[in-house]
């Protein structure tokens, strides 16, 4: 009963903490909603779990919530690296753009031509 009362305290803080988030979506803030309060629900009754989880065809609610969680840490991993690589472009984007805002043409003899270039023509 005490490790019931601390989870549901944890996920009550979690969801308040989601719901003034305004970075979050609505959709995702639903979802996040969503899969909190059922864990919620588990928590109470693991039985309706494994319910859950035979009519899927998972044959145990703990080996589904192992699936689920498999599975969200992937799209995790793949959503922080797709995010990754589009920084990464815009850095690059701004540290070219800077680089041009900041180049000099060369000034000098022959106004910055090679010897060779000039005498060619």
């Amino acid at each position: 009963m005490i490790f019931q009362n601390i989870a549901v305290t944890f996920f009550v803080l979690i969801i308040i903490s989601v719901a003034y988030n305004d970075r979050l979506t609505k959709s995702f803030k639903l979802f996040l909603f969503l899969l909190l309060g059922s864990g919620i629900v588990f928590l109470f009754d693991p039985s309706l779990l494994d319910f859950v989880a035979r009519y899927i065809g998972v044959s145990v609610g703990s080996d589904l919530v192992f699936y689920l969680t498999t599975m969200f840490v992937i799209y995790l991993a793949v959503a922080g690296y797709s995010r990754m690589l589009v920084t990464n472009r815009r850095i690059e984007q701004m540290a070219r753009k800077i680089a041009i805002m900041h180049a000099r043409v060369p000034v000098g003899k022959n106004d910055g031509l090679k010897h060779s270039q000039t005498n060619s023509a």
